[in-house]
């Protein structure tokens, strides 16, 4: 089940897995405001010339200081291009996809944090797309659909996305030595499914337990 929530992970949940969107593929769009704003410096002279030039021809009918209104107007572009790009910047850094041992957990927002979550138990599919350009910069975007809810969450322009979804399946069968530098002693095991809820020990053994009832 996908949930939201803003508290801390539990006492026993360990984050295994973190990263990031890719950074070229998930900020494209300051890069692309970089980009321009090189463009509009490097032809703002050229600009400012043919303006010059036509408030030559027009400055006896009408009084214009049209070489003053489009150096404003160019300036006025370039700080909202410089603002834009460095929230785009701030938003792709504060967009975090973790692997816990208990679920995928999204995090995204600067001003207004987000926080969603499917637990690993309710993940019934997982499915990459990726773009030409994804491809190139070896990314993707993994959705994850949990139960009969219908429920999602998208981890979108996750680097190496096949490694990712191998981590997430691996963790759904409860494959932990991957991520951990000890396997748990079977003790620690024992200890733990005895005291789980019944609701959340796999269903072979709360099947087990039915029938030696």
């Amino acid at each position: 089940m996908m949930g939201r929530d803003n508290t801390e992970y539990h006492t026993r949940e360990k984050v295994l897995f973190e990263t990031k969107p890719n950074f070229f593929i998930g900020a494209k769009s300051a890069l692309i405001k970089v980009i321009v704003i090189i463009l509009i410096l490097y032809f703002s002279g050229t600009i400012i010339q043919l303006a010059a030039r036509l408030q030559n021809y027009i400055i006896n009918m009408i009084q214009i200081p049209l070489v003053e209104w489009v150096t404003l107007i160019i300036y006025l572009i370039i700080f909202l291009l410089v603002i834009w790009s460095i929230w785009n910047l701030i938003s792709w850094n504060n967009t975090i996809y973790r692997l816990t041992n208990y679920r995928v957990v999204v995090k995204k927002g600067l001003i207004r944090k987000n926080k969603a979550f499917i637990h690993y138990e309710k993940i019934q599919d997982i499915n990459i797309s990726q773009s030409i350009m994804e491809k190139i910069f070896s990314s993707g975007d993994i959705e994850i659909f949990g139960g009969h809810e219908q429920t999602r969450i998208i981890l979108e322009n996750v680097p190496t996305p096949d490694k990712v979804e191998n981590m997430i399946n691996d963790l759904i069968e409860g494959d932990y030595y991957g991520f951990e530098d000890e396997p748990p002693q079977k003790d620690e095991i024992h200890q733990e499914t005895k005291t789980k809820p019944k609701s959340q020990r796999p269903i072979t053994e709360r099947h087990s337990e039915k029938f030696k009832r």
